[in-house]
């Protein structure tokens, strides 16, 4: 599937408490992916925190890459959906 590079997309998705985005023409789910900082390896998300209280919105996404172990936290720029 194809990589969606929009910060627009990822920010609603995180604002939103979710971690995947679902395509509505396709109905594809959409997951959160971030490119690892060492040897850019497509990292798939390993943990998240969520805002308690009124808002649900992932405040932090955390990436392992299974390549050299190494553990993130990207900005959303940084993520992509596929």
């Amino acid at each position: 599937m194809e990589k969606i590079y929009s910060v627009r997309k990822v920010n609603q998705t995180l604002r939103s408490g979710n971690i995947h985005s679902v395509d509505p023409r396709t109905g594809y789910k959409y997951s959160l992916y971030a490119s690892c900082p060492k040897d850019g390896f497509n990292c798939s998300l390993n943990n998240y925190e969520k805002k308690s209280g009124e808002s649900s919105a992932v405040t932090r996404a955390v990436f392992v890459c299974p390549i050299c172990g190494n553990q993130f936290t990207p900005k959303s720029r940084e993520m992509f959906l596929m």
